[in-house]
C-alpha cells in the first residue's frame, strides 16, 4: 500500500472543520444561560446553545427534504 502525504485541499479541510468545531465550543461556552422557550401550547427550559443547535438542525433537515423534493419532482 503507498504512503498517502496529505494534501493542501486535505489540509484546508481539516482545517476549516477544526474551526467549525472551535467555534462550536464557543458557542456552547458562552450561551449556557438557559433560555425559556414557548412554541404553541409547549414550554421548555434549556440552555441557549442548545436552542441554537435545535435550530440549526431543524433548519437543516428542512433544506435536505426540500432538496430531496424538488430533485424527484424534476
Amino acid at each position: 500500500m503507498a504512503d498517502r502525504k496529505p494534501t493542501s485541499k486535505g489540509q484546508l479541510r481539516l482545517a476549516v472543520i477544526a474551526l467549525i468545531g472551535l467555534a462550536a465550543i464557543i458557542l456552547a461556552v458562552q450561551n449556557r444561560e438557559p433560555v425559556e422557550t414557548k412554541f404553541l401550547v409547549f414550554t421548555a427550559t434549556m440552555p441557549r446553545f442548545a436552542l441554537l443547535l435545535l435550530t440549526a438542525g431543524c433548519s437543516f433537515v428542512a433544506g435536505f427534504l426540500a432538496g430531496t423534493l424538488r430533485r424527484r419532482s424534476v
